[in-house]
């Protein structure tokens, strides 16, 4: 097996900032769901076209996968 350099990558100033905010942005996302999901209709749309209008439905979990793809 041929043994690979491990590369330490130095953080600067900046990117820390720009990684505690987009942290606290996706907690603020979660608890923003979790929140309003009791007061979310059973089918929500999940799909938009390009005026805006809901064109695809689905099942009010399917905003818990928002997150993960965020």
């Amino acid at each position: 097996m041929e043994s690979r350099p491990k590369i330490k990558l130095v953080l600067t100033k900046w990117d820390k900032v720009l990684e505690s905010v987009c942290i606290t942005l996706l907690i603020i996302l979660w608890i923003t769901i979790l929140v309003s999901y009791a007061q979310l209709p059973d089918t929500i749309p999940i799909h938009y076209n390009a005026l805006g209008k809901g064109d695809g439905y689905g099942n009010k979990t399917s905003i818990l996968f928002l997150p993960i793809v965020a």
